[in-house]
């Protein structure tokens, strides 16, 4: 969102959310595609009846001490025999738990008290929701300003994207599904929540509505970095190239600079920052503005006139955007209220040596995109 990448120009954190891309990517997307059921079906049941096998096991009074034997019988079985040697399963688990264990158990953590929640709430996520937060995820990642490019994207280049983000994280499709599920729930519980005001509403549709622009932008420290930089630009070096190299704002930096389009009543974007944009036509750069402690630099790429429609007209789809982009922050608190309010018991080991840390730090990925992830 605009806000997500225009707060960082005034601030003086310039870090990335964190993972995000860490998962939003990731996070962002997820999962083999939902098929579509001919009747909508409730996610937790499906989700629970593929969780609990059948066995033979005689029950345990004891959860914790039934785990442990079920890990110590597995372990005590090689899962590879390597040029005639065994590899036993514990060497290989133990390493999974260290790098991904405590990821994964906090979506598990997070998946299933969302899923009591809504229950609680008397609210049920289908597979048809599920479905939207996958396609929802995959958009984005394949187009970052998806928010407001609401052209149909190349699903199979996207999905072609995803096999290689997964790739490169070493994460599977199983994982990243998790966390497509998970924020469904949290979706949906984020909705239900929100209270939408008449002022909102008619906010909301000025910023969608009225003339727009879209701007590049480069975010610079001292005086010395701003005149390096405009050097560059005049010697023929294009603004989306010293954005990447040089600008202080990393998530718009990744991106050439681009931020997302905004008009001239949306008061995410600093006063300053936004008048500017609004004096310039596209081509133009500004001169170099001072805000707080940081200097920006700004390119118009384009700009759109304002849509000739009344608000009763687009009434629906104003509510609709608004109501997304609200839940958005709000999946990443509940996420983190859910994880940290959670009655967690680590029996393995090597799971809790990494866990209780991460524990009472916080969780250590809020982002869901996907809440953000």
């Amino acid at each position: 969102m605009q806000l997500a990448a225009i707060n960082r120009v005034m601030s003086v954190r310039v870090g990335i959310l964190g993972r995000w891309m860490r998962l939003v990517i990731l996070m962002l997307v997820c999962g083999c595609a939902v098929a579509p059921s001919p009747a909508p079906r409730e996610v937790g049941a499906a989700w629970q009846a593929a969780a609990s096998p059948q066995t033979d096991r005689p029950a345990s009074t004891d959860p914790a001490a039934s785990a442990v034997e079920t890990s110590a019988e597995r372990s005590a079985r090689p899962i590879a025999i390597v040029n005639g040697q065994p590899i036993m399963a514990d060497r290989l688990v133990n390493i999974l738990l260290q790098n991904q264990g405590v990821h994964v158990l906090e979506q598990i953590i997070a998946l299933d008290a969302a899923r009591r929640l809504a229950a609680e709430m008397g609210l049920a996520v289908t597979q048809e929701d599920v479905r939207r937060e996958y396609d929802t995820a995959l958009r984005r990642l394949y187009d970052p300003l998806a928010a407001v490019n609401a052209r149909e994207f190349d699903r199979q280049a996207a999905e072609q994207l995803l096999d290689t983000v997964l790739a490169q994280r070493k994460s599977s499709r199983g994982e990243l599904w998790l966390v497509v599920r998970r924020n469904a729930y949290l979706r949906k519980i984020a909705a239900a929540r929100l209270r939408i005001t008449p002022q909102q509403l008619q906010q909301e549709f000025r910023n969608r509505y009225s003339e727009r622009v879209q701007v590049r932008h480069i975010q610079l420290a001292t005086p010395a970095q701003v005149e390096r930089v405009r050097a560059e630009l005049r010697a023929g070096v294009s603004f989306e190239d010293a954005a990447e190299r040089y600008s202080a704002n990393t998530a718009s930096a990744s991106r050439g600079g681009l931020l997302e389009p905004f008009t001239a009543h949306d008061e995410t974007v600093p006063a300053l920052l936004r008048d500017t944009a609004f004096t310039l036509e596209p081509g133009e750069t500004s001169a170099p503005l001072r805000a707080g402690r940081w200097y920006h630099i700004l390119h118009v790429e384009r700009r759109w006139p304002a849509q000739d429609v009344s608000f009763d007209e687009v009434r629906h789809e104003v509510e609709q955007a608004l109501r997304d982009r609200l839940a958005e922050s709000a999946m990443e608190d509940l996420f983190n209220t859910l994880v940290l309010d959670a009655d967690v018991t680590v029996v393995h080991p090597v799971l809790r040596e990494a866990y209780t840390p991460k524990r009472t730090a916080g969780p250590g990925s809020g982002q869901v995109g996907g809440a953000a992830q």
